[in-house]
């Protein structure tokens, strides 16, 4: 990877380029499996970092693009997630655009700072590229803009997308501890959060860029066996608000360009990052996943060809 593009040339970048935010994409949602345009796009999900991938359920929006529904958050891809595209011709690949990413999400965690004091106060998202001999490429893309106090998607269109609408839980993985952070409604109706403290994790799982290795992580430990986690139900209002208008042509249309001009002039970032090839990767495959860290998780906007 040669350098970092920023939020400015994504819009102008995808028009020529292959756009997972285009309405030809909507067949993907609430699907294991969709091809459109010669790509076949799947989710998959696991329970241990040993376990075999198993199907997940894909997510779409005009907004972001893809994720995989479940997990932490309905529209993006979690740690125990991925999204495997694939061609049956290689594509000469010069950027590859996620969005959702941020940096500085701590402070949001209200109580929880001390907990997670750390130097690592960004969301990463990674794109596997395998070789024809077994091997892979693998590119890591770090946020690089403070998360904001009010949604992106919200902005475009609060009807459909509420905070914390897509939200089921939040993985927090500090230095000596993990917790989750489960929202929930206060007696006044006011969003708050549940904490839970994860018993029993060994201290290395914990120490999450040890040696550029992946954390290590099991579901069963970490979802504690006796510990019941209820969903937010809240946390499904986007997705099926989604799903109900995947059909309204007028409607997507209207949001994929409102956010296109907010883009451009609003002040709200949607956390836009792109990974810039200096020499295009040619693959039929990619495959994009996320570290298990705190609030490690993005969309796939999409992928810029070279000419």
């Amino acid at each position: 990877m040669g350098s970092v593009a920023q939020a400015a040339e994504l819009d102008q970048d995808l028009a020529n380029g292959v756009d997972f935010r285009d309405l030809a994409y909507r067949v993907c949602l609430q699907a294991e499996e969709c091809s459109v345009e010669g790509m076949t796009i799947r989710a998959e999900t696991r329970r241990t970092d040993t376990s075999p991938w198993e199907p997940g359920l894909l997510y779409w929006d005009p907004i972001d693009g893809l994720g995989v529904l479940g997990g932490g958050q309905d529209d993006e891809i979690d740690f125990n997630e991925r999204i495997v595209v694939r061609r049956s011709e290689p594509l000469a690949i010069k950027k590859v655009w996620l969005t959702d990413l941020f940096s500085g999400e701590i402070t949001h965690y209200r109580g929880l700072e001390p907990a997670l004091t750390s130097d690592i106060d960004f969301e990463a998202g990674r794109i596997a590229i395998p070789a024809g001999t077994g091997d892979q490429r693998e590119v890591e893309l770090r946020g690089v803009i403070d998360l904001p106090e009010s949604p992106f998607n919200e902005a475009i269109d609060g009807a459909i997308f509420i905070e914390p609408g897509d939200l089921h839980y939040r993985l927090l993985i500090a230095e000596s501890e993990a917790l989750l952070s489960i929202p929930l409604l206060d007696r006044d109706g006011q969003i708050d959060q549940r904490i839970v403290r994860l018993n029993d994790i060994e201290p290395g799982k914990l120490n999450l860029f040890s040696d550029g290795e992946e954390l290590v992580y099991d579901l069963d430990d970490v979802f504690a066996r006796n510990e019941i986690i209820e969903l937010f139900p809240i946390g499904q209002h986007n997705a099926t608000a989604m799903a109900r208008i995947v059909n309204q042509t007028d409607r997507l249309s209207r949001l994929n360009s409102d956010a296109v001009v907010r883009r451009d002039v609003g002040d709200i970032p949607n956390g836009e990052v792109g990974a810039v090839f200096e020499v295009a990767e040619k693959t039929s495959e990619l495959v994009f996943y996320a570290p298990a860290g705190t609030s490690n998780d993005f969309s796939v906007a999409g992928l810029v060809l070279a000419e």
